[in-house]
């Protein structure tokens, strides 16, 4: 006979307090309710006065003057809300009360679709982009692809209503591989293509076996402009930022042989090399810096601030950059993050290292002049003189740089499985939003996560100083990955990614209409 015994005492007395709470409402509302009813399967006749408003999230944020103690049914994160005189709290939900609400909903088709970026404007509308195969439904629209693989670009109010997508591509493989929108709901999306793509009614051709596009689209969905930029052989645009007033598009990724971005003709020194390009918000004036090695690299992220600019990615070979350099710790690959002025101007770079491989996959800027990055690593590595050893296959970590690339601290991030970071996003207070994949038992700052199967989505917020808020999975018996992370002007956090079957988010299921569908994520504290 085993005798179940309480964790601590905090453990038992705060448990204690969220069960009388919950007894206090229902006592409450019971009361409220009585009267003379009739109860049938159907439901209750006449419904109590008093009872409570069922109501979406966003309705319930508009409920007029709401006074202490009122309550309301959450539709959309499926729980019950309690008005504690400056906040909506969530009360009841399967979850730890003290984790923020998640919903999700999916898309997709019987094919393989994905989802690799997501934004927002200021209006809180939601910017999906990635790649389908086949027939794929988003809501009640459905699209179909050219070829193999084409590109999507979504759009969602805030209520998670589909207000458009888009689709483009050619009879070859083409995705989308990161998204951007300005402030008058401009959206931007970068990626590749192969031979000859369609973007609305313009058709790109590109230079050779594989070309990096960026288009451009406006807040209707129809095409602005789009552009490519590429050499005869393998190109890829992998993250794409705006600058703070509009102007500027920045993109990051890889080129190989001698590729041409606008104007300007650069040369890999190997067999490919990172690219750090811009132009203005009309496609015109490109500029481009790169860096590379004698062997395979690859820009992943890029993020800007006031005035800086800032990329991540692997390199696999001594890297070189304009006026710096990093060298490459005999791994198959290590981690970079690169500082630019302005002006474009070599600021410094830093490096993630170790004898296998090092990543990275996300990188955010902060209001302060800080920068965040996120990946994953195996073996162990070193950080600017402090080493970190995996728990199992691979690791995510978080770092953090000041303006000068001095390391301010590290996280490491997983288990006993592989784990990885993809995304980053911070809020106005400069606490960071991390996101990606994890199998078996993580490790997240401290909380403990268990995955429902092969591989689960993870998030979890930290302060500007790396102390761990929450972290939270999502998931069920496939493989479930969050690519990207966003956060709007209410603070409502948006993920997207991948999953296969049926998987929970919160207290909501979804289920993939083939093999692998998009996911959209909102959490909200």
């Amino acid at each position: 006979m085993k005798i179940n015994t309480l964790k601590s005492l905090p453990d038992y007395i705060a448990g204690l307090k969220r069960l009388c709470l919950m007894v206090a409402i229902l006592m409450a509302t019971f009361t409220t309710y009585a009267q003379n009813v009739t109860i049938l399967p159907s439901g209750i006749t006449p419904l109590p006065a008093g009872a409570l408003p069922r109501l979406s999230y966003d309705a319930i944020l508009a409920l007029p003057s709401p006074t202490t103690g009122d309550m309301a049914v959450d539709l959309t994160f499926k729980c019950l809300r309690f008005y504690t005189g400056d906040r909506w709290a969530r009360l009841i939900n399967d979850d730890d009360i003290n984790l923020p609400a998640i919903t999700a909903w999916a898309e997709g088709g019987t094919g393989n679709d994905y989802g690799y970026g997501v934004a927002t404007d200021n209006n809180g509308n939601i910017y999906v982009a990635g790649r389908f195969t086949g027939t794929a439904t988003f809501e009640s629209t459905s699209i179909v692809t050219t070829g193999g693989e084409d590109i999507f670009l979504a759009k969602y109010n805030r209520a998670g209503a589909l207000q458009w997508v888009r689709k483009a591509g050619g009879s070859s493989d083409d995705r989308a591989n990161a998204v951007a929108v300005d402030a008058s709901g401009n959206a931007y999306i970068t990626g590749r293509f192969t031979g000859t793509a369609t973007f609305g009614a313009t058709n790109l051709v590109g230079a050779g076996q594989q070309d990096v596009f960026i288009a451009k689209y406006n807040t209707s969905g129809t095409l602005q402009w789009v552009k490519n930029a590429g050499s005869p052989g393998y190109d890829t645009g992998r993250g794409i930022c705006l600058s703070n007033n509009g102007s500027g598009v920045f993109v990051t990724g890889s080129f190989t042989n001698v590729a041409t971005f606008g104007d300007t003709t650069v040369t890999s020194q190997g067999n490919g090399d990172i690219f750090i390009a811009g132009c203005s918000s009309e496609g015109e004036n490109w500029w481009v810096q790169t860096g590379g090695s004698p062997m395979d690299d690859e820009g992943y992220a890029i993020a800007v601030d006031n005035l800086n600019i800032y990329a991540t990615g692997y390199y696999r070979g001594n890297l070189v950059f304009s006026e710096g350099g990093l060298t490459n710790n005999g791994g198959s690959s290590d981690m970079f993050v690169v500082k630019y002025n302005a002006d474009k101007v070599f600021q410094w770079a830093k490096k993630g290292s170790g004898p296998i491989t090092e990543e990275g996959h996300g990188i955010v800027a902060s209001s302060t002049g800080d920068v965040f990055v996120t990946g994953n690593f195996a073996g162990t590595a070193n950080f600017s003189g402090t080493d970190l050893t995996v728990y199992g296959a691979a690791d995510a970590f978080l770092v953090k740089y000041n303006t000068d690339g001095d390391m301010q601290w590290v996280k490491q991030l997983g288990g006993t499985g592989l784990d990885i970071g993809y995304g980053l996003t911070r809020d106005a207070n400069n606490n960071v939003y991390v996101t990606g994949s994890f199998e078996s038992t993580g490790n997240f700052g401290g909380v403990s996560l268990t995955s429902n199967g092969d591989t689960d989505v993870f998030v979890a917020k930290f302060t500007s100083d790396g102390a761990v808020q929450w972290a939270q999975k999502a998931g069920g018996a496939g493989a479930d990955v969050s690519q990207a992370v966003a956060i709007d002007n209410a603070a409502n956090l948006y993920l997207t990614g991948y999953f296969s079957g049926s998987a929970t988010f919160g207290n909501t299921i979804i289920t993939s209409a083939g093999g692998i569908d998009v996911f959209i994520a909102r959490m909200k504290e």
